[in-house]
């Protein structure tokens, strides 16, 4: 570390700061959420249905509903983040996949035939939590997604994605 280096510093219980390992440097990026938004940038849905049951047909169509839309107030288009909780499937809140844990994205289910998910994306004005199913190849399926309670922690991040718009799937 050196001199030209600002910023705060925090090392470890018997640590040197000067040893380069950290607990916490303020000269480093970091995700950033604003507390203060309204809407709020940090939102927990205690229960929320995964969706509908959409149907897919044998064709590569993606097909997709918005379950939330959050408008974010930033002059660009945020980082942002989600996390699924599963509380029940089919009202059963011991079997698999209830008490489960996901980051990112929940696939209610998936196989090299189809995939059935639920995300968060953003844009320039909003955030998306959107839930969708295709099947590339295969025969229709029907989503389970309607089966499923869900406790879901969202985080919209001040940290700029540098892109206009993201998306898990092309539409």
């Amino acid at each position: 570390m050196s001199r030209r280096t600002y910023g705060v510093f925090i090392a470890g219980p018997g640590k040197s700061v000067d040893s380069g390992r950290l607990i916490y440097r303020s000269d480093r990026p970091r995700l950033q959420v604003d507390l203060t938004r309204d809407p709020a940038h940090m939102q927990i849905i205690e229960s929320m249905i995964g969706g509908t049951a959409l149907v897919a047909a044998t064709d590569d169509t993606v097909y997709t509903e918005i379950l939330l839309t959050i408008p974010h107030g930033l002059p660009y288009c945020p980082e942002a983040m989600a996390f699924f909780f599963v509380k029940s499937k089919n009202g059963n809140s011991i079997d698999p996949p209830a008490s489960a844990y996901y980051g990112g994205i929940f696939y209610f289910s998936g196989t090299g035939a189809y995939t059935d998910a639920i995300y968060l994306v953003a844009d320039e004005t909003n955030v998306y939590l959107k839930h969708s199913i295709s099947t590339p190849f295969g025969s229709p399926v029907t989503s389970d997604a309607d089966d499923h309670i869900l406790r879901v922690k969202l985080y919209i991040y001040s940290n700029d994605s540098h892109v206009s718009a993201y998306d898990y799937y092309e539409e």
